[in-house]
This record gives structure tokens, sequence and C-alpha cells, in this order.
């Protein structure tokens, strides 16, 4: 029977209708089985579906029509919070070619968009429906699938852009939600984890680096001085302050403005250790003071110089 995008969108959406969740698992994993048989035969109408993933990838268009498809599976996985369900689904498919390196990461952020609050919404009594350690896991695999693909042949014509944006949106969901729930224990080590799983997936590929956009980089710069003003060991929160000026610093190579109040956070969090960053402070006073779209640099932060 042919297949089209709405008709396997109804087929998922059907099977999450069901109320028995034993039977909804078992029907589930027969149209996920269904569509890797259709993949494995080359079905003619699946092939058309996948090839148009694979062109639709653009602004107008930034979703791959095959994770459209399965968003309800992916939906229903994290309702079930199966993260470890999610990950190995998307690593199967990336592995037999049913996804692209793009598709698989939009994937992990369909599933990390379901999971956590919105963003645009009041927090309370919303929570996310994931551990912190969950959120690390997506993350880690995230950066792996694009690590690999920054490297693969094919990225040229995927466009670097277009591999780098999902795992950076992805991250930045996390890092905002860690920076939500930055009181708890589990937070800090969590938020090592992920930027460190980042850290060594830019090592890998370094060009990775020139796509960091500008809320990611500030999210990162202020969760880890957050973590900072929480911890009580000076040399842990030198590191953490030293590691959010290295996020300051890709800034200003990739011609990003931060928001004054971040500089200002910074100067709070080095005057508290005895750093001494009036360099960083000078050069971003001098910048912020050029930027038309910011106010002078307070007074406060002045004082620091």
């Amino acid at each position: 029977m042919p297949i089209s995008r709405s008709l396997c969108q109804a087929a998922f959406q059907g099977a999450c209708a069901l109320e028995s969740f034993d039977k909804r698992q078992v029907v589930m994993e027969e149209l996920v089985r269904s569509l890797e048989v259709r993949y494995e035969q080359k079905d003619p109408y699946f092939m058309h579906l996948l090839e148009d993933s694979r062109q639709t990838i653009s602004d107008s268009h930034p979703t791959a029509s095959i994770v459209r498809c399965i968003n309800d599976y992916i939906a229903a996985l994290v309702r079930d919070a199966d993260v470890n369900g999610i990950c190995a689904f998307v690593k199967r498919w990336l592995r037999m070619g049913i996804l692209t390196s793009v598709a698989a990461e939009q994937c992990l952020l369909a599933a990390a968009n379901i999971a956590l609050p919105s963003l645009d919404k009041p927090r309370s009594p919303t929570k996310s429906s994931w551990k912190s350690v969950q959120l690390e896991q997506v993350a880690e695999l995230a950066c792996t699938i694009a690590a690999n693909s920054a490297n693969n042949s094919l990225a040229d014509r995927i466009g670097l852009d277009n591999i780098a944006l999902p795992m950076y949106t992805l991250l930045t969901r996390i890092l905002c939600e860690y920076l939500h729930n930055v009181d708890s224990r589990d937070t800090l080590k969590s938020a090592d984890s992920v930027l460190f799983a980042l850290s060594t997936a830019t090592s890998h590929s370094p060009i990775l680096r020139n796509y960091a956009p500008q809320d990611f980089n500030e999210s990162a710069i202020k969760l880890l001085l957050a973590l900072a003003s929480r911890q009580h060991e000076s040399e842990s929160n030198a590191s953490l302050v030293n590691s959010a000026i290295g996020y300051l610093d890709l800034m200003r190579h990739l011609d990003q403005v931060p928001a004054q109040k971040t500089i200002e956070q910074l100067c709070t969090a080095a005057a508290r250790l005895n750093m001494d960053i009036s360099a960083i402070s000078k050069y971003w006073a001098g910048i912020l003071k050029g930027d038309a779209k910011n106010q002078k640099i307070s007074y406060f932060a002045k004082s620091l110089l």
C-alpha cells in the first residue's frame, strides 16, 4: 500500500490514542518495524518520503518529513520516560540510513521539546518529565552525531549550519532547564557532562564552534556563573568562571555582543574570587558603549575596571 507523510502520521496518532499501554506499545513497535521493512525492501513510496525529508531542510520547512511522521511515536516514548528507547531508536535508524544525521538530531530535539516545559509559559507547576541525567544522555548523543557528521564527506551537501543548529538548539534548551534548577544537587554534574560532551565534539570537529549561536553561548555563560555563585570551593568556582570566560571569548571571535547584564554577572563572579579580568571588562565596556542597542555599562561594572 502506498504511504504518505499524512498516512504515516495518522497511523501513529491512532496508535497513541489506544488506552492500553501494552497494546499501544505493541502497535507502535509494529508500525516502526513496518517502516523498517519498507526501507529494507526499497519501497518506492517510503523512499520518496525519505528523499522528501532530505529536500525539505530549509527555513520554511525546518523539520524533516520523516521526523514529522514519527513525532507521535517520539512523544509516546517521552511520556513513558523511555530515554533509552529514544536514543536506541535514533541510533538504529541512523545506522540503517533511514534518518540522516540532521533528522536524527531533530528527533532528539523534538523529544526534548516535548519533555521540557515551554520557555514561553510560567514554569510552575509544570516540571520536566526528564531528570538531569536523562537530558545529559540525549545531549551527549546529539553532540556525537553532530561531530561525526561534520567530518563526513556529505557535510558540504547537507550544510554544516543544518548539522550544528539542531544540536545547539537542543543544548540551549537543556542549559535553560539546568539554569531553572540550578539549586539541584544534580545540576552541576549534569551541566559539566553536557558541556564536556560539546567540548569533545568541537575538539573532534572544530568547525562546529563557528556555528555556536549567541543564545547558546549566553545560556552557557549564565549557567556557569550561576553555578559558581552556589559553590563553596573557590577552586571549583574559579574553574566555572574561567569556563564562562572561554564562552565569552568565543562570542568575541564570532562577533557576537553579549547582554550588558551578562558582563555584569561575570564582573561580580570574578570580584568574589579576586580574579583580575580588567582587560576583559575594558574590552567589553568599549564594545557595549559603542553598541547603539545597549546602554552604557553600569556604574557597578565600571567600578571593577
